[in-house]
């Protein structure tokens, strides 16, 4: 008799969709509860920077594929924020309340996003060099408005620039630019001394 013909090679599995956050499981390391990805992005994306929100309860991260994601301490849950394909975030911050951030772009650009999602988020190309730092720093008079500050390393001469910053609505105005000399590249800022510009 004729041999059985061979079986069908089973499907390959539906690659991973690479918009969605990694499924985090908690481990136990040593008593410790610790969070790792079981459902990794690709592996050419990866986090350059963070900052922790106000309660600590959060992580709020910017990946080099233009990402923003928020960490939740507790379970270990990520949410996307935020994507922009063309960035590569280099820098974060976010105002005092958690409501608004700004992620620094290795282009010159900055993202403005809401973490309460009350505005669509939106970039904008704001430097000449790698956006290295984001800090906020107290409220414009009145209250409505938050302040922030952004530093870059452009070769040229470092520039640090003072933002007002609207978390309802995430219109920004340029306040201030504070120039350094073109020997002077700015890699990162004390908030206690910035803030008193």
């Amino acid at each position: 008799p004729a041999p059985a013909p061979a079986p069908a090679p089973a499907p390959a599995p539906a690659p991973a969709a690479v918009d969605d956050p990694p499924a985090l499981a908690a481990e136990s390391v040593e008593g410790c509860k610790v969070a790792s990805c079981t459902s990794p992005w690709p592996r050419e994306e990866f986090i350059r920077c963070c900052a922790l929100l106000g309660d600590c309860e959060q992580v709020l991260c910017g990946t080099n594929q233009g990402r923003a994601v928020v960490l939740q301490r507790k379970g270990g849950d990520w949410s996307c924020k935020y994507k922009n394909r063309s960035c590569q975030y280099t820098s974060v911050g976010a105002d005092e309340r958690d409501r608004v951030s700004i992620l620094g772009d290795a282009r010159g650009g900055i993202s403005v996003v809401s973490l309460c999602g009350s505005f669509p988020g939106y970039t904008f190309s704001a430097h000449q060099g790698h956006v290295m730092n984001v800090f906020f720093r107290g409220t414009c008079e009145g209250g409505e408005q938050t302040v922030a500050y952004t530093g870059d390393n452009s070769e040229g001469g470092g520039e640090i620039r003072r933002w007002a910053v609207d978390p309802r609505t995430g219109a920004i105005l340029l306040l201030a630019v504070i120039r350094c000399d073109n020997r002077c590249r700015i890699t990162c800022l004390l908030e206690h001394r910035v803030g008193d510009l």
